[in-house]
């Protein structure tokens, strides 16, 4: 599996940061957030240890990105993206693209 790219990961957490600016939560809060609106049905099972993990309290919470491939990444980023749209803000796109959209960026072709 090609798991999400580290451009990927850092304009998320951009956007994040943005958008949880704007409405006065962290971009912790608000990957909570869009995860729970946009992911939760979507996750894979947990490995046993990371369930242990969870029900120990070291883990904050089961749904997470980081198992996430490219594709996946993009429609979960697609998703936020026109969350943000419905609220008037404006999230970046990488430099490199001048597009509208972001199921149109390429991010390997980014260096």
């Amino acid at each position: 599996m090609d798991l999400r790219s580290n451009q990927q990961n850092k304009l998320y957490w951009k956007w994040m940061t943005i958008i949880g600016g704007e409405i006065g939560h962290t971009k912790e809060e608000m990957h909570y957030v869009f995860k729970r609106q946009f992911l939760a049905d979507k996750m894979p099972p947990l490995q046993k240890d990371e369930f242990m993990e969870y029900l120990q309290g070291l883990s904050k919470e089961l749904a997470t990105t980081r198992r996430l491939d490219k594709k996946e990444m993009m429609e979960y980023m697609d998703k936020v993206y026109e969350q943000a749209k419905t609220l008037n803000y404006t999230l970046p796109l990488p430099e490199f693209q001048n597009r509208e959209e972001p199921n149109e960026v390429d991010f390997e072709s980014e260096s």
